[in-house]
């Protein structure tokens, strides 16, 4: 079992397990391509043009903001033409992340993005906020969507999923992982999910709010359910790194 979390931590290789092809460039404009030297690396949230929210682990967490750039993708795919491709100015990492104690703890970051990427930017979950238990959201990401390491899909892949009870997610992550309750909400079908690579995107209310940040994950794994990030638990940290006048609902 620990193997098997090592593995899902550390290697971002993996994508929308079972999911289904984006087709429309609009439908999802504001995810971006996190990336270093080696390519595609995970996703992020384009909060205001010039902030990128995105997950800490296995996607930022031991680099510098040289070594990495985001791109704005024109039709769904991180290897076709793109939009443009923005420097990274600096990395703030959320003051109380830690992984410590068995868990994975405010596992959140806002990149400053050294010139402004003009894309829509999404309405974002108002602080104190949570999706309802039973209520659909959708995950989006890209990258292989099998759990080897081969050449992943040409197109941007989403998978619609029901928000399940937090405590399922700590009996099923418990002898992994600690889950922490208020910083996630846990949400999962059997055999489809998110997987290494969609860390750091976009999980989506059916309202089109972003709600959450894909953050570890089974890789279709009937066992294990999908933990994200919770918006609405740093909903006024976010605004505090720039992103002002920009819709949080």
């Amino acid at each position: 079992m620990i193997f098997l979390f090592l593995l899902l931590a550390l290697s971002p290789v993996y994508a929308i397990f079972t999911g289904v092809p984006v087709r429309s460039s609009n439908e999802y404009p504001y995810l971006v391509s996190i990336r270093t030297a080696d390519g595609h690396r995970c996703g992020g949230i384009l909060a205001s043009p010039n902030r990128v929210v995105t997950a800490v682990v296995s996607c930022v967490d031991g680099l510098k903001a040289e070594d990495i750039s985001i791109r704005g993708i024109a039709p769904t795919s991180t290897s076709a033409s793109p939009k443009a491709d923005v420097d990274v100015k600096s990395v703030q990492i959320h003051p109380e992340y830690n992984r410590d104690n068995g868990g994975i703890y405010n596992n959140i970051a806002v990149l400053y993005l050294s010139t402004n990427l003009l894309l829509p930017t999404p309405k974002l979950a108002a602080q104190g906020s949570s999706p309802p238990i039973g209520s659909g959201v959708m995950l989006v990401g890209y990258g292989a969507s099998r759990p080897d390491q081969g050449p992943g899909p040409q197109h941007l892949m989403k998978v619609i999923e029901p928000v399940r009870p937090i405590e399922l997610c700590q009996q099923q992550w418990g002898g992994q992982i600690q889950v922490d309750g208020t910083q996630n909400f846990c949400s999962g079908r059997p055999g489809i999910g998110s997987c290494m690579g969609d860390q750091g995107g976009p999980v989506v209310d059916l309202q089109g709010t972003v709600v959450g940040i894909i953050g570890y994950m089974p890789c279709g794994n009937g066992g294990y359910s999908d933990v994200n990030v919770r918006i609405g638990e740093y909903a006024t940290w976010i605004q505090s790194h720039g992103v002002n006048g920009y819709t949080f609902v």
